[in-house]
Parts: structure tokens; sequence; C-alpha cells
């Protein structure tokens, strides 16, 4: 019986984001992150009859943690953060103009 990896789940969400929508990561969970690539491009090194089991497993984990790091974002984000922020964005906005106004320069 084949194995059905990732059923019922929405991954593409991942790859739904703007520019500006980054998965933000610690330097520690980069380095995990980078670690899960290095063991399966080691696992591809030597290959043998659970080779794919095991990559498999290590995509898996990999997916996993983008799915922590996917649902941490919508627990410190919230609408007020938003509204914050573009009101700041827009001031900053503000402030450039008016010093590119008075000076000439170009920002």
């Amino acid at each position: 019986m084949e194995k059905v990896f990732f059923k019922n789940r929405a991954w593409d969400v991942y790859f739904d984001y703007s520019v500006n929508e980054a998965l933000h990561l610690s330097a520690r969970e980069a380095k995990d992150m980078q670690d899960l690539f290095c063991k399966i491009e080691q696992e591809c090194e030597h290959i043998d009859a659970i080779t794919q089991e095991i990559v498999w497993s290590q995509i898996e984990l990999m997916l996993n943690y983008c799915n922590r790091f996917y649902q941490r974002q919508f627990i410190t984000r919230k609408s007020v953060n938003s509204n914050v922020l573009k009101q700041l964005d827009q001031l900053l906005n503000d402030y450039l103009i008016k010093i590119k106004r008075c000076t000439g320069a170009f920002l």
C-alpha cells in the first residue's frame, strides 16, 4: 500500500505571500531548516532501500516547521498592528516627501 503524505493539507498557502509577508525565522530556526536540507542532501548521496522514506520524513518535518512558523505569525499579528504599521508608513512617507521638497534632494 502506498503512503499518501500531506493529505488534506493546504501547503500552497506558503506560496501565496506578498514580498513583505515572508515567514520570520530566528537564527536558530534558520539553522534548523538548513540542517534539514543538509540531511536530505547527505541521504541522497548514499541511496539504499529506505532512502526515499527518510527523505520524505525530512521533507514532512520541514513542512511541519513551516506550519509552526506560519501559525505563529497569526498569533502575534493582529489587525490593530496592521493599522499602526499603515499609519507609521504614511507618516514616514509624508516626512520624506516634506524633506525632499525642502532640500530638493532625491531620496
